[in-house]
């Protein structure tokens, strides 16, 4: 209990002490100054929220395979989705790169965390409306084709235990799109922060692989119709390997 009421309280004044920061970095982004937003908001802010988080929720995270994130350009993540915590462990596991994400759209109505996910390029997606969810889509092959990285779950919510659910296909349009590296990125044991937990904080870790980029530049419509299940493969195998 302690660490679930530690926890929020200290994101939710981090969000509201450094609102004046991410009005600037909104601008940035807004003006496609995408590198000048990037080191003013993750060395400033997110790293040290982040930090901040997970020593008061007690919660480790192990990152196994930060060489094989891209240095330049844009790239999509595809990682699997267990839990509350993956977004916190996935950001940790990025370090000081910043990557933008897609979530569902109940949290835009909790304005402050609306405002955040906007500055870090996040899209809200509405998974009940497919008109709309291409709309969302869509722009986010427009922030990927100007060279911003996007994190993806295929899965659209989470699983809460350790066993995959099925990759919907939808998302993989956006690496078709714009034909960028693919990086796998499996994450191990976050279900067992709150959702094992009646959704309270519990201590514990957190494993994080970062697999190999998966080159799409010359990929075919068969490749691409093959891209979902083969990114699977690979964050199953890497999930084996932590368990």
């Amino acid at each position: 209990m302690f660490e679930t009421v530690g926890t929020f309280s200290y994101a939710f004044s981090r969000m509201f002490y450094h609102y004046p920061s991410a009005i600037k970095a909104k601008k940035l982004l807004d003006e496609g100054k995408y590198k000048e937003e990037e080191k003013f908001l993750m060395d400033r802010i997110v790293v040290k929220s982040i930090e901040g988080v997970m020593k008061r929720s007690k919660v480790n995270i192990d990152v196994l395979g930060r060489e094989n994130i891209p240095q330049d350009g844009p790239f999509v993540l595809v990682a699997n989705h267990q839990g509350y915590f993956d977004v916190i462990a996935m950001m940790y596991a990025m370090g000081n790169k910043r990557v933008a994400f897609i979530a569902k759209k109940e949290f835009a109505k909790i304005g402050i965390l609306k405002k955040w996910i906007e500055v870090m390029g996040g899209l809200f997606i509405d998974r009940k409306n497919p008109r709309e969810a291409m709309k969302t889509i869509i722009k986010a092959e427009e922030l990927v084709a100007s060279g911003v990285p996007m994190a993806v779950f295929p899965e659209g919510t989470r699983s809460r235990k350790s066993e995959m659910g099925e990759f919907k296909t939808g998302v993989f349009k956006i690496i078709e799109k714009t034909k960028v590296p693919v990086i796998p990125l499996s994450i191990e044991g976050s279900y067992n922060i709150m959702e094992a937990n009646n959704n309270k904080i519990k201590p514990g870790t957190i494993n994080v692989t970062i697999g190999k980029p998966i080159d799409t530049s010359n990929y075919d419509k068969q490749d691409f119709r093959a891209l979902p299940d083969k990114v699977k493969q690979i964050i199953l195998e890497n999930k084996r390997e932590v368990k």
